[in-house]
């Protein structure tokens, strides 16, 4: 890659992260309401890698007896973040490759 090519792809990276990480946040804001951390089945399927982290990183469970530990929240997003960034990696590939297969359709 290029260094033009390198700054978009990192760009797609940086945006869809955010995007992966706020529906992801959105969800589990929204799950709490009923004292979990997974809104539905679709979610636990989208989300099953940060939930995975979610799980087997401190610090515990942010809920007690109805009670939202705010500092366990904001740990338990952050332990997601890394899978976010994988998931915005993988669409900044896919799109990458799309991005390239129109260029050269392009130039021909």
């Amino acid at each position: 890659m290029k260094g033009k090519d390198k700054r978009r792809f990192v760009g797609v990276v940086i945006l869809w992260t955010c995007v992966v990480h706020t529906l992801f946040a959105i969800q589990m804001l929204y799950a709490l309401n009923f004292g979990g951390l997974v809104a539905s089945e679709w979610a636990l399927a989208v989300f099953f890698p940060q939930l995975s982290l979610d799980a087997t990183l401190p610090p515990e469970y942010p809920l007690d007896d109805k009670v939202i530990h705010t500092w366990k929240l904001i740990g338990k997003l952050l332990d997601a973040l890394p899978a976010s960034v994988l998931y915005g990696v993988i669409i900044a590939l896919i799109w990458n490759s799309f991005y390239r297969l129109v260029q050269r359709a392009r130039t021909q």
